[in-house]
């Protein structure tokens, strides 16, 4: 499968190997990526005082390598540790699979928001936070008629509303100026 965008590639996160108990010295695991309920891909840790190493086929060939793990002291107490990307030794919570696993710098690919058309970024952007907002595909309900969710500060839901208003003012705006340029009036 080409990658054509980060959203292609398996993402390893120092954060979820943390709070899965992954990162502890001694500590041998799988660690496996699913999709639709099927295994894709998984990869064979073992964890040092400072690094881990990681073990997996890629396009058939064998790996074998250590990343090193830092870890910055959080201001309230505790830490936090980060991966040291294999590259080029840039300091990243997420490594993306690309042969090896690198920081998304080393990986040359964007987001997929990065490579819509920017008249299209916030027509996205607006259908991102109608789904924050509880609204399922389909309901295209005017803003000020979305009801607050449960749990919900009032500030929040009306500041949410608010940049769904402003959000969906510029989509329109760009449709419109889309369709003038396409029609041969822009």
């Amino acid at each position: 499968m080409k990658q054509t965008n980060l959203n292609d590639c398996l993402r390893f996160d120092v954060r979820e190997l943390a709070r899965g108990g992954a990162l502890r010295a001694g500590h041998a695991c799988t660690w496996s990526w699913f999709s639709n309920g099927e295994r894709v891909s998984r990869v064979g840790i073992e964890a040092a005082f400072d690094s881990i190493r990681l073990t997996y086929l890629a396009d058939g060939q064998p790996k074998n390598y250590r990343i090193k793990i830092e870890h910055t002291i959080c201001h309230y107490g505790g830490t936090r540790p980060w991966f040291s990307c294999p590259c080029c030794d840039r300091r990243a919570a997420v490594l993306y699979s690309r042969g090896a696993f690198v920081c998304r710098q080393c990986t040359t690919l964007n987001y997929a928001s990065q490579n819509e058309a920017a008249r299209w970024r916030t027509n996205s952007a607006a259908w991102k936070l109608r789904f924050a907002l509880g609204i399922k595909v389909g309901d295209i309900r005017p803003p000020h008629l979305i009801p607050k969710a449960k749990g919900r500060h009032w500030k929040t839901h009306w500041r949410m509303i608010d940049r769904l208003q402003r959000l969906e003012g510029i989509s329109i705006s760009n449709t419109q100026k889309w369709l003038a340029k396409l029609n041969g009036h822009g």
